[in-house]
């Protein structure tokens, strides 16, 4: 099989951008997440958003990392049956959803590729000042000249982890457990932190026994 048989674009594409997160990698996540997290809100009942919630992995697992000690909001363009471990759940376009003063200590989890870009940036104008920001993507999010001089100009991510091993995303359209041909990283935003360049690593994780 060619190298090019394995990229998505070869492949029927989950309807609204849908792809499941391994509970393995969001797991993994906690290594440098949390610690992020806790300097900030270790005292205090942290609110979280997860746009594009999808079937609702990320809120849970971040919810037992804090205990249920947290709010847990999601959004999804579709209609899915809500996850127990959120406090709110609802069905609509986050891009256009209108939070007016509402706020959140951190917003993120795997934002669609295609419209990754506009979800960071909604992200960072319902978060709190020093408030976190974070999403799973493509690293060769990185490459692109547009967005060297526009959103990583204004708001350049204060971390980037890269996985060091390809995740097997699951496919709402029942596609099997495979990998693609990109690497993936976990970029993340801290509202208000202006770096001058991004501290990068990497990490490892091994799927959950609940990824079947």
């Amino acid at each position: 099989m060619s190298g090019t048989d394995r990229l998505k674009s070869d492949r029927p594409r989950a309807v609204s951008d849908f792809y499941e997160t391994p509970y393995g990698l969001i797991e993994g996540t906690k290594l440098f997440l949390k610690p992020l997290f806790d300097e900030t809100y270790l005292n205090s009942y942290p609110y979280y958003l997860d746009p594009g919630c999808g079937n609702g992995r990320w809120g849970e697992c971040i919810k037992d990392w804090y205990a249920n000690k947290i709010w847990v909001d999601g959004i999804d363009i579709e209609e899915r049956t809500k996850s127990p471990a959120y406090t709110s759940w609802a069905k609509g376009n986050f891009l256009a959803c209108d939070f007016g003063d509402l706020t959140y200590d951190f917003v993120g989890g795997n934002f669609p590729f295609g419209s990754a870009e506009e979800f960071i940036l909604k992200s960072l104008e319902c978060t709190v000042e020093g408030g976190y920001v974070f999403s799973l993507l493509r690293l060769n999010f990185w490459g692109s000249q547009r967005r060297h001089w526009g959103l990583f100009d204004d708001f350049k991510p204060i971390q980037c982890w890269v996985s060091s091993r390809r995740p097997s995303f699951f496919s709402a359209n029942g596609g099997g457990k495979t990998t693609d041909n990109f690497e993936y990283a976990m970029f993340i935003w801290q509202k208000g932190n202006r770096p001058d360049y991004t501290k990068t690593s990497t990490f490892y994780w091994n799927y959950d026994k609940r990824d079947k």
